[in-house]
């Protein structure tokens, strides 16, 4: 920006105008754009739904651990903990997701619900493929992630030439870092 653009109106008001819109109309201003009061409701309808199958899942959570620990074995406290416990990771919180998903999909449409449960069976669908989605990249990227911190946390190490062998007798080439400064100019 040139410095008689910044004496015209000061930095901000150069760039946008009170709609939001770049006065300057060079290639790389007009890719930039501020967020407008316009595009908040919907992202706040977004969050709304996002919310509520939230709170759909933590609601049904220990009903449904109840209800499968008195089918699976009553009175074991045993079995209703590893239920529970499953049901508290990512992976869990996905499946129980996704089953909610299905039943509010099976739903029949109910007068006065509109389209509720099918924007909350979508919500939820996504929620339990993102969540699952994941843990399967934890589980590719965990030891990839692993790798990379012990090379960058590893001292460097520098290849010597008893290590290369070449002090030894051996009749290997000879590579650069054999190659003392000294040893250049002769």
């Amino acid at each position: 920006m040139s410095l008689p653009a910044l004496r015209r109106g000061g930095l901000v008001r150069t760039f946008w105008s009170i709609g939001g819109t770049p006065r300057d109309r060079s290639p790389t201003m007009q890719n930039l754009s501020l967020p407008s009061l316009k595009d908040l409701g919907p992202d706040a309808n977004d969050a709304a739904w996002r919310v509520a199958g939230t709170q759909l899942v933590k609601l049904t959570r220990e009903p449904l651990v109840a209800a499968l620990a008195q089918q699976l074995g009553p009175g074991d406290d045993a079995l209703r903990a590893k239920i529970a416990a499953f049901l508290q990771t990512e992976l869990g919180a996905a499946v129980l997701a996704s089953l909610l998903s299905l039943g509010l999909s099976a739903l029949p449409q109910l007068p006065g619900l509109g389209q509720a449960p099918e924007r909350l069976a979508r919500e939820l669908r996504v929620r339990a493929m993102a969540d699952a989605g994941d843990v399967a990249a934890d589980v590719v990227m965990g030891p990839l992630r692993q790798v990379l911190v012990s090379l960058l946390s590893a001292p460097a190490e520098t290849p010597t030439t008893e290590a290369l062998g070449t002090g030894t007798g051996n009749t290997a080439p000879r590579l650069a870092w054999d190659t003392l400064p000294s040893q250049v100019a002769a």
